[in-house]
């Protein structure tokens, strides 16, 4: 037996380049042909993250998405409490890549470790692409990444990588393919980001299918919009000329003298500046009509491959936006409503169609839900958690999510984009409670009761009692060290299962 092993690989060894080649060939397509017998007999779904850059929820962004709003959410269900856990792209886009808080990825601003040496180096090998290439899923990446990603490499987990380079835009920018640097100019139909985006996930979807029939694909659609410098498509520049939806009952509710510095410090806008709020109110609506086609697209082309019934979707946002609120003309970063909640939707196999549910998510949560998603295991040190269990209507979940924490400390400085902006809370939604309670690094505290007061105009911490303050502040302080899934979703009783909390630095 010996001799024979030996004689057949010294065969092997002198084998003719043509017949090595067509014998390597072979084995690869049996090795493939076993891969494809095995997913039929467990065929697991195709997943696609379509994810948009500064878009609210609060101020009416998405009654500009009809056609998503019919795919997603009459098709699906949307989460009515979704949060982003710190409201600045980079930190959390971080979070969602890693399914961690800032202090356990440690990208603080859209600068600080933003894309960094050390992000490479400790985070980037453990991000969902990662886990999910490795357990067999053809994985790609469209859009923007991290605002300080420079394109001089390929993140690992990523078999498709088309990237732009730094932060958003529309026109005139470099995106990373694959290794190969692309500069993009001004012309509409070459290099209009959204549509380039829509394209090439739809060619790479439909070419993954046609050579690896049985083996799933998991897409991130990584939108610029709404997200400044806010250019339309020419055939939406005119749209929603009177849009209106972003004056709420906040909307220049200045000065706040018992809210933090910033707001005590902010005045009344003036007319010039309320006309640029409307303005950017409606260019930015005219930017997610782009991405209301791409969504349209990527269900009829799942409808025309036959693969719509075994893909997951998944609509959401980094963080959101305000518009003229407190007389803050614009920006994100507050730890108000309309900057943390952010659209949040799902629709694939045994999702409930047109169902609401209240439980809170997070930005931590899609990481380790996308590998459940998969049948991957979720790493242990993930702090998020999986909310594929949320989505069984056979099985309600009474007891979801405790308090939650994100925080940053730094040094100070009278401007508004100060590390003296840095705030931790605690945002709290039951059949009883809905507030938030913050404490900002200056000492200053502010709290909340949305149930009375929806649009956060007083600073109600005065009805708190010394008990509460106590409370709420271990609570805060317990989960500002907080590593991993159990320690930072501790069990909590039925009053509190829909408990989480913000932090942010500007």
């Amino acid at each position: 037996m010996g001799g024979r092993g030996l004689l057949l690989l010294l065969l092997l060894g002198v084998v003719s380049p043509a017949q090595g080649s067509s014998f390597l060939s072979g084995q690869r397509h049996r090795t493939r042909l076993q891969r494809d017998r095995q997913a039929r007999n467990n065929v697991r779904p195709n997943i696609i993250l379509i994810l948009t850059d500064d878009q609210d929820i609060e101020l009416g962004s998405m009654q500009a998405m009809n056609k998503t709003r019919r795919i997603m959410e009459q098709g699906g269900t949307h989460f009515s409490n979704a949060f982003s856990t710190t409201p600045m792209c980079c930190p959390s886009r971080s979070s969602i890549l890693t399914g961690k808080y800032v202090h356990n990825h440690h990208t603080f601003t859209n600068n600080e470790n933003c894309s960094s040496p050390s992000w490479q180096a400790h985070h980037e090998p453990h991000t969902f692409a990662v886990h999910l290439n490795s357990s067999g899923y053809r994985t790609a990446f469209f859009g923007k990444y991290l605002n300080e990603y420079n394109g001089s490499y390929v993140p690992p987990g990523w078999r498709e990588w088309v990237a732009l380079v730094k932060n958003s835009r529309f026109y005139n920018y470099t995106l990373c393919r694959n290794g190969v640097r692309e500069k993009h100019g001004s012309n509409y139909p070459k290099d209009y980001l959204t549509d380039i985006i829509t394209n090439d996930s739809l060619i790479y979807f439909r070419s993954s299918k046609k050579m690896y029939p049985h083996r799933p694909v998991m897409m991130v659609l990584s939108h610029a919009a709404p997200h400044g410098p806010e250019d339309s498509a020419p055939h939406y520049s005119t749209a929603f000329p009177n849009t209106s939806q972003h004056i709420t009952p906040s909307y220049n509710y200045a000065p706040n003298p018992d809210k933090h510095w910033i707001l005590r410090y902010t005045g009344p806008m003036k007319p010039i500046h309320m006309q640029f709020t409307n303005m950017l109110q409606r260019r930015r609506m005219q930017t997610l009509l782009s991405v209301d086609d791409c969504v349209d697209k990527v269900y009829n082309m799942l409808v025309e491959t036959g693969e719509l019934d075994n893909t997951y979707i998944v609509y959401t946002s980094d963080h959101g936006y305000h518009i003229g609120q407190y007389g803050l003309v614009k920006g994100k970063s507050m730890p108000y409503e309309f900057d943390i909640r952010v659209p949040f939707y799902i629709r694939g196999p045994n999702v409930e169609a047109g169902a609401i549910n209240p439980h809170v998510v997070l930005n931590i949560d899609l990481a380790p839900t996308l590998l459940d998603m998969a049948g991957a295991d979720v790493p242990s040190d993930m702090d998020g958690k999986s909310i594929l269990k949320l989505l069984d209507t056979d099985k309600p979940v009474n007891r979801y999510r405790g308090s939650q924490l994100n925080l940053h400390e730094g040094p100070f400085c009278a401007c508004t984009s100060a590390n003296n902006n840095t705030y931790w809370c605690l945002r709290t939604i039951n059949d009883t409670h809905n507030f938030i309670f913050c404490e900002f690094a200056t000492g200053f505290i502010e709290y909340f009761d949305l149930n009375t007061d929806p649009y956060q105009l007083i600073n109600g911490v005065s009805t708190l009692d010394r008990t509460a303050l106590n409370q709420m502040h271990q609570q805060l302080m317990e989960l500002r060290s907080c590593k991993g899934h159990k320690q930072c979703n501790p069990e909590t009783g039925e009053s509190e299962r829909h408990t989480h909390t913000h932090t942010h630095t500007q």
